[in-house]
């Protein structure tokens, strides 16, 4: 995410534009003023001016966290649908498919998604990088990594994993599209295998 000053760049821009407006429209009240009219008149839209900007930016900053709270939102749902995907004992293509066409739609729209995404992961043990390649291009993936997006450490799993576990959960491999629902049963050193529902 790219910051000016320490803000969010876009929300930056955003006051920026709305602090030089009211300048602007202040400068124009003064310069412009008929000496011929009462003084009260140019205070009194100056006094406007000053609140509708208050308001303005108020607003835009309200605005801005909504957005970072929904960013939140949707990165622990698209994790959380990954690990009952892919740590469950059913392997569903069709929830696969719906799964890799969000996170494919996040990673081009709003890539700040999937960096919370890989946070999450990492602070559950997991590691980032295997969960988005399940879902996109090599090349996306390490565009990512080479943008830092990546760059969160796994935490030790004793620590993460709050469930009393002491190992990282297994990853269980998956299929995609709208074939039939499989169950998972366990084989010998931590792999699976499928089988149909009955």
């Amino acid at each position: 995410m790219s910051t000016v000053f320490g803000i969010d760049s876009g929300l930056f821009i955003s006051e920026a534009g709305l602090g030089i407006t009211a300048v602007a429209a202040l400068v124009g009240i003064w310069i412009d003023r008929d000496p011929d009219r009462p003084l009260r008149y140019s205070v009194w839209l100056t006094v406007l001016v000053v609140l509708a900007t208050g308001v303005g930016v108020f607003q835009t900053y309200q605005d801005y966290l909504s957005g970072e709270k929904l960013q939140g939102d949707i990165a622990r749902v698209l994790q959380k649908v990954d690990k009952i995907a892919h740590e469950g004992t059913a392997d569903v293509p069709v929830l696969n498919e719906v799964l890799k066409n969000e996170v494919a739609a996040q990673a081009r729209n709003n890539p700040d998604v999937m960096a919370a995404i890989a946070q999450r992961v990492a602070d559950e043990g997991g590691d980032p990088q295997a969960v988005l390649t399940t879902y996109l291009p090599d090349n996306e993936v390490k565009a990512f990594a080479t943008d830092g997006r990546l760059t969160t450490a796994p935490l030790d799993a004793k620590i993460a994993n709050l469930d009393g576990r002491t190992e990282s959960p297994i990853r269980h491999p998956s299929t995609f599209g709208t074939g039939e629902a499989l169950l998972r049963t366990p084989t010998k050193k931590g792999q699976t295998r499928t089988e149909k529902n009955p």
